[in-house]
């Protein structure tokens, strides 16, 4: 317990090291963009980024359609934590799936692995 607030210490590990995650995650995106170089840049078709979205989009609700159809627990505030929970995990995984496919498929110009 902290103090007269009852609140767990796993609870404040828990949610600081997500924002310690978070924060290395920003500094990291930021350093990244301080060394990038216009002549680095690839571009990338805007109808290869709709795509690209549009599949993880469409992966994603996949996931929760699939999830939601195992869940007979009736309790609303219950589903609506395992919807969120699988939406995220959804996109993680779908996100990380099309990166892989555009990736091995040379969808993006000189990424094609030999």
């Amino acid at each position: 317990m902290l103090g007269e607030v009852d609140l767990p210490i796993h609870k404040i590990l828990q949610h600081g090291s997500t924002l310690l995650g978070l924060l290395i995650i920003v500094i990291f995106l930021y350093l990244i963009r301080r060394k990038g170089r216009p002549g680095n840049l690839v571009r990338i078709s805007p109808q290869a980024k709709v795509l690209f979205w549009g599949m993880i989009f469409v992966l994603t609700i996949l996931f929760v359609v699939v999830r939601i159809s195992f869940v007979n627990d009736g309790s609303i505030l219950r589903l609506f934590g395992t919807m969120l929970v699988t939406a995220i995990t959804g996109f993680t995984l779908s996100s990380t799936f099309m990166s892989v496919i555009y990736l091995g498929t040379g969808i993006i110009p000189g990424n094609r692995q030999s």
